[in-house]
């Protein structure tokens, strides 16, 4: 979809958590964003990894994805965002991303 606009705003959370390549995703919000992007991004865990798994794989049929540290390094290289900081939670990854404010 193509927007007419930039937007100050963009939050991403449980979205991730199904692409299978968020690449692509990833680099048109950073076309879009004209301040801070918010994301939530699952990663690998006995516990909730297991539930998950059961939930969404076994029985909706599914596929979730997770991630570590190092693809999500990869997921923003230098130059995308102004500004990136991902902080480790205890079921993934929460990322913050800037632009410079543009009017």
């Amino acid at each position: 979809h193509e927007f007419g606009q930039r937007f100050r705003i963009v939050v991403a959370m449980g979205f991730f958590d199904y692409m299978s390549d968020p690449g692509p995703v990833i680099k048109k919000i950073a076309s879009l964003t004209a301040g801070v992007f918010l994301a939530s991004f699952p990663r690998q865990s006995i516990v909730w990894g297991l539930q998950r798994s059961i939930r969404y794989r076994l029985i909706k049929r599914c596929p979730v994805y997770n991630y570590t540290r190092d693809q999500l390094n990869s997921l923003f290289p230098s130059g995308l965002f102004a500004d990136v900081r991902i902080l480790e939670t205890s079921h993934g990854f929460f990322a913050v991303a800037w632009n410079r404010q543009s009017d």
